[in-house]
């Protein structure tokens, strides 16, 4: 997503891809158990036998059933909310990142910004 320069513009100019042909990501909403994670999928899609990683951390496994609705899937996409069943016993925080094993997210501690202040008081830098 790439947002406007302009300092009056609040709008996000939209990306150019679909978020279907983004990698998978699923920010992690709550967990069932120490093999479910529960959320709704920002993009990408994923589907049963697929390998994935959560994030932070990085641990691996296997995604081995899938649910909509209460409904067994096969491959579910962007939007949908699911329940996503692992092959293996994770610690799943909430707030963590399930995402495609090929294509994770770059993830750092630092980063740069152009930030509009609109406060009477002062923004300190820290």
């Amino acid at each position: 997503m790439k947002f406007s320069d302009d300092a009056d513009s609040m709008s996000v100019i939209g990306d150019s891809k679909d978020l279907g042909d983004l990698p998978f990501r699923l920010p992690v909403r709550g967990a069932s158990g120490e093999k479910t994670v529960l959320g709704e999928i920002s993009s990408g899609h994923v589907s049963v036998g697929d390998p994935v990683k959560l994030l932070p951390g990085g641990q691996s496994s296997t995604v081995s059933a899938i649910e909509v609705a209460g409904d067994a899937a096969q491959s579910v996409g962007p939007g949908q909310q699911v329940a996503i069943t692992l092959t293996d016993t994770l610690k799943i925080p909430d707030g963590c990142v399930l995402a495609e094993s090929g294509h994770p997210p770059q993830t750092a501690d630092q980063f740069a910004v152009k930030l509009m202040w609109q406060s009477v008081d002062a923004l300190l830098p820290g």
